[in-house]
């Protein structure tokens, strides 16, 4: 085979192309090398995000337009005996609070926490609930609740809830 087969024929492609492939792998390895640093710094904003949502008391939680939590702090985590790797991806029902507390239950004058998250995240309003019951490992607790609207930029997370609980 001389190298410069036809192709489709079956044979070893063109040295053309494979040069073609040489330069734009080439070209990547370098893109990847130009990100690098990016990278470095989105990790280390990532470990200060995490550390200071960890520091500060009460739960502190982000969830997404199906109301799944995108994160939570690790005060929020104890209050369910876990870890704040558990909830990511989980809604309300999976991480465990009943569903009266979730979407209410009128005839026992419970008005359900999805409603707020709702009000938050479609319409863009910012919440204050100062009687706020919720279930946790050791019981219902009431809460003092401020929800906020937060919008990040990319196609999965258009609208987003942020939510200080004390």
């Amino acid at each position: 085979m001389d190298g410069n087969s036809q192709e489709g024929d079956g044979t070893v492609p063109r040295t053309t192309e494979i040069e073609t492939l040489q330069a734009e792998n080439e070209a990547l390895r370098q893109r990847v090398a130009e990100l690098e640093p990016t990278q470095a710094v989105l990790h280390q904003t990532a470990a200060i995000l995490r550390a200071v949502i960890d520091a500060i008391p009460g739960y502190i939680f982000v969830k997404d337009r199906d109301f799944r939590y995108i994160l939570v702090n690790r005060e929020m985590a104890d209050g369910f005996s876990t870890t704040p790797e558990h909830f990511p991806g989980k809604d309300d029902f999976e991480v465990g609070f009943p569903e009266e507390l979730i979407l209410g239950a009128p005839e026992k004058g419970i008005r359900g926490f999805r409603v707020d998250d709702q009000a938050v995240i479609e319409r863009g309003e910012r919440l204050h609930n100062p009687y706020d019951p919720a279930t946790v490992a050791d019981g219902v607790h009431i809460f003092d609740t401020q929800k906020i609207p937060c919008m990040i930029l990319t196609d999965i997370f258009s609208g987003c809830s942020a939510s200080l609980v004390m």
